[in-house]
């Protein structure tokens, strides 16, 4: 296996997702309006900082107070060369109606951390007309996500308004149906559900990992078994194969076998080629025909796998 490439299933999608600006459905928002952010959005791309912070990391604009033009979040990385940390700043950029201009309403700032902040996410997990965004970093040979959560209660002040905790392996987040999801890979780790002005947090369930993956016609369960980890019936030590045959667009996740199951499988995925035929990330989606085989190893750094072949067809 040592031969294989290691492909982190979410690093390779997520870590590589760096420039974003707002679509001209925004709720609210008027064709005049999303002009106004996207020439902000366009302008913030070409901007240094100073102090040898260069162009931003990640552009994304979301209406985190509400308000009919979405404010505009942009983070800066910069890599320390005597300490080989990054520092971080996220600064929260808002329009004034009445001045025509842009302003500053919020910046945070991170010294000396592992890595640099990424954009992950944005959604509505307060209510219906505030977004939220979701940064992180990611840290280690396992990309271990550590993510923390813009938005604002009050629809004025805005702040960092999660900072959830542990580290995630693999790491990715949702938001959906107004909760958020943190995912090792494509199994539901923790969620997060607001209420009563407040955050609670819950274990993650195979039924979560369902919401997550909705859509999906193609499902590869995992579930404990004897203290190791069976891949669709298959023991750890028997050399079983999986054979998948998927039409362009179709979507491929993997799931918790049983719904009420919280047990958190890390698992991990190497394959030699044909990488490029599924996009991926929360779900696999099929991107063009071919073929490709995935050597699954059901629990981390382990020496054992499982082999899927997955076929792409018109």
């Amino acid at each position: 296996m040592k031969s294989k490439h290691f492909i982190f299933l979410f690093s390779c999608i997520l870590l590589v997702t760096s420039l974003f600006s707002v679509t001209s459905n925004a709720v609210g928002a008027t064709g005049s309006d999303t002009l106004i952010v996207d020439k902000q959005v366009k302008v913030l791309k070409g901007k240094k900082l100073s102090s040898g912070y260069k162009q931003p990391t990640n552009v994304v604009a979301a209406k985190i107070t509400g308000k009919r033009v979405s404010e505009v979040v942009a983070s800066y990385n910069k890599f320390n060369t005597n300490t080989f940390t990054y520092n971080t700043i996220i600064n929260v950029h808002q329009y004034d109606s009445n001045k025509k201009k842009w302003k500053v309403i919020k910046s945070l700032k991170y010294n000396n951390e592992d890595s640099s902040f990424e954009y992950i996410t944005k959604g509505k997990l307060l209510d219906n007309s505030k977004e939220q965004v979701v940064l992180g970093m990611y840290s280690g040979s396992g990309a271990y996500l550590s993510p923390i959560i813009i938005g604002s209660n009050d629809g004025k002040t805005v702040k960092k308004i999660l900072q959830p905790t542990g580290e995630y392996f693999n790491g990715g987040a949702v938001i959906k149906g107004k909760q958020l999801y943190l995912l090792s890979n494509t199994i539901v780790v923790k969620k997060y559900v607001y209420k009563n002005k407040k955050f609670y947090s819950y274990k993650g369930t195979g039924a979560d990992d369902r919401k997550v993956a909705a859509g999906a016609k193609h499902l590869l369960t995992l579930q404990n078994v004897g203290g190791h980890t069976m891949i669709d019936g298959y023991t750890y030590n028997k050399n079983g194969e999986r054979t998948i045959k998927m039409k362009v667009g179709e979507k491929l996740s993997i799931v918790r076998n049983f719904t009420k199951d919280s047990e958190v499988y890390g698992y991990r995925l190497l394959f030699d080629s044909g990488n490029d035929i599924l996009s991926y990330g929360t779900v696999f989606k099929a991107k063009k025909p071919g073929k490709i085989v995935w050597h699954i190893e059901p629990e981390a750094y382990n020496d054992y796998s499982q082999t899927v072949t997955i076929t792409i067809v018109k």
